[in-house]
């Protein structure tokens, strides 16, 4: 079933390409307005959304090389950028999890849970306006 949610930009971070075959996949059968742009290099995303005044939805897996999740995510906070962020990885290191946890991202396990991320917009946009 899709969601009829308002427009819905999602960025994928990850250097699988069949689990970003698999999300994107995923994305289109449940939003109806969906755009997707995904990268295999964290540096490339960063330098894509460096001046960019549109929001999305970043998807971003821990396990690359060259920059895992951890150093796209300082050098995102560092660019003083606003986007809802999550970690969308296989990892099942618990570390991880609670590393995630304390730097206030959201943690989610691939493959991607669709609705379960719907209500993680919805509940942060109520946030964001309280």
């Amino acid at each position: 079933m899709k969601s009829s949610n308002k427009d819905t930009s999602v960025i994928i971070v990850d250097d699988d390409t069949m689990s970003t075959f698999l999300t994107k996949e995923i994305l289109i059968d449940y939003f109806e307005n969906i755009r997707i742009h995904s990268f295999t290099s964290g540096e490339d995303c960063l330098k894509y959304l460096t001046g960019k005044v549109e929001k999305f939805i970043l998807l971003v897996d821990i396990n690359m090389p060259e920059m895992n999740g951890w150093e796209f995510l300082d050098l995102y906070r560092n660019l003083g950028m606003k986007h809802k962020f999550f970690f969308l990885t296989s990892s099942i290191n618990d570390d991880d999890r609670k590393r995630a946890e304390k730097g206030h991202v959201c943690f989610l396990n691939k493959p991607l849970n669709p609705s379960f991320l719907v209500d993680l917009i919805n509940s942060s946009d109520k946030d964001e306006n309280t």
